[in-house]
């Protein structure tokens, strides 16, 4: 248990800067922790926490390569299609950690960003590199979602559509006639988070999803439950890796279609072309 909040505490704080999330204060508390002391009154917790700040500064300039890469991936929220039933919310998470295993940066797009769009036809910052939207189960949405899905779909951006019923009824529950423009690929209601990132593993690159590496196994398969986002500094590309799965993970980085070594930059060791990833431990891998 003391290994496995000693690993949390690391890896919290390596994802709020990796993912350029804005948050700046870490969460110390639980329920009951007034009782049990917080995680930094345990002296495993304390010293990783420490560590990682002085690997995010060492790494800093690093990090935010990675950070400032834009999504070439967003998903619909979508508040109208909430109001009605639990489906959407259920498929955008299933959605979302499909397409977390992919290798790209993620974004979220909003109804009022949407709306924005279709009046002005600029697209708002989610928007701007995407390659593809995946709407999830979004029944209910107004006709301005409709109007900037399609404006996106002729601009070249793939629209997936998750659910057969996708856009089917406006905000006010009242059916909509015929849809303007036809999504790329339709994924059936009843897919799961697998079936979806198998189906995205297959097709991506044809979408227009453009990534610099690919991880893969000894076999070269892909794999689920291990996040990577790849970005270039200098004349180098950056490799951020982490595994979620619970078993240590034998990795190769694939580069052109060719396994390449790297330097893990946390570590500050070098790395065969075939390594391992222990469960929620991060890399940072530097490939020439």
């Amino acid at each position: 248990m003391a290994e496995l909040e000693r690993l949390v505490g690391r890896l919290a704080m390596e994802l709020v800067s990796v993912t350029g999330n804005q948050s700046d204060i870490a969460y110390l508390g639980w329920p009951g922790a007034d009782k049990n002391g917080s995680i930094m009154h345990r002296p495993d917790c304390a010293v990783e926490v420490g560590r990682t700040c002085l690997d995010l500064n060492r790494l800093a300039r690093e990090v935010t390569a990675i950070q400032r890469l834009a999504p070439q991936i967003v998903l619909l929220h979508s508040w109208a299609s909430i109001v009605y039933s639990n489906a959407h919310l259920d498929a955008l998470k299933q959605a979302y950690t499909a397409a977390n295993f992919i290798g790209v940066k993620l974004g979220f797009v909003t109804e009022r960003q949407l709306e924005c769009l279709a009046e002005t036809g600029e697209r708002p910052f989610p928007l701007r590199d995407a390659k593809l939207i995946i709407v999830p189960r979004v029944t209910h949405t107004p006709d301005a979602t409709v109007r900037a899905l399609e404006r996106l779909a002729r601009s070249g951006v793939s629209v997936i559509f998750i659910g057969e019923d996708c856009l089917g009824r406006t905000e006010y529950d009242e059916q909509r006639g015929s849809m303007p423009f036809a999504p790329t690929y339709i994924l059936p209601a009843g897919v799961d988070e697998k079936e979806i990132w198998r189906w995205l593993e297959r097709n991506v690159e044809r979408l227009g999803v453009r990534r610099e590496v690919t991880l893969r196994d000894e076999k070269g398969e892909p794999f689920w439950g291990v996040e990577y986002l790849a970005a270039r500094f200098d004349d180098r590309i950056l490799v951020n890796i982490c595994n979620y799965t619970r078993q240590p993970l034998r990795v190769r980085i694939y580069r052109d279609g060719r396994p390449a070594e790297g330097f893990d930059l946390i570590g500050g060791k070098g790395l065969g072309r075939t390594f391992a990833v222990q469960p929620l431990v991060p890399f940072l891998v530097s490939l020439r």
